[in-house]
């Protein structure tokens, strides 16, 4: 990370990824392409999971073993803007122009990056508690049956 001011604690990027509603999934396709699949994801622990159908443009480009990189986006916002007067003022001072751009002029965001490797899950218990893992998350008022 570039910016090492702004990197974040591996706790906060767990929490990140277990309020995200979805990540996107980057990989390589078989013609080797880059391609990004959104997906909702289900973690426990070290390992997030995701369900898939058996056939379609996923199923056909996930390899076992692949490497893989997945990004959450939190919470963001745009700062206020400025009124017309405001800028014409700030436009004025050459020194407030440059530090006040880094403020105005940018989106603010949380985000978590996870890279790894993708493996399928083939035993049926890991499947169900995967399975859950995700459900869960989708519907948390779900916790006490599943």
């Amino acid at each position: 990370m570039r910016r090492k001011d702004r990197e974040m604690s591996k706790e906060f990027g767990f929490q990140l990824v277990d309020k995200a509603t979805f990540g996107v999934l980057s990989i390589t396709d078989l013609a080797g392409n880059p391609l990004a699949l959104p997906l909702s994801f289900g973690r426990r622990e070290n390992t997030l999971y995701f369900h898939s159908a058996k056939s379609g443009q996923k199923t056909e480009n996930i390899r076992d073993g692949a490497p893989v990189t997945v990004v959450f986006v939190g919470e963001h916002q745009v700062p206020s803007v400025l009124t017309q007067e405001e800028a014409q003022e700030i436009m004025k001072d050459p020194q407030l122009i440059r530090k006040l751009t880094r403020k105005i002029f940018t989106t603010e965001f949380e985000s978590a990056i996870v890279r790894g490797i993708i493996h399928s899950v083939n035993d049926p218990a890991e499947k169900m508690d995967a399975l859950k893992s995700d459900l869960r998350k989708i519907y948390p008022g779900l916790d006490g049956i599943l």
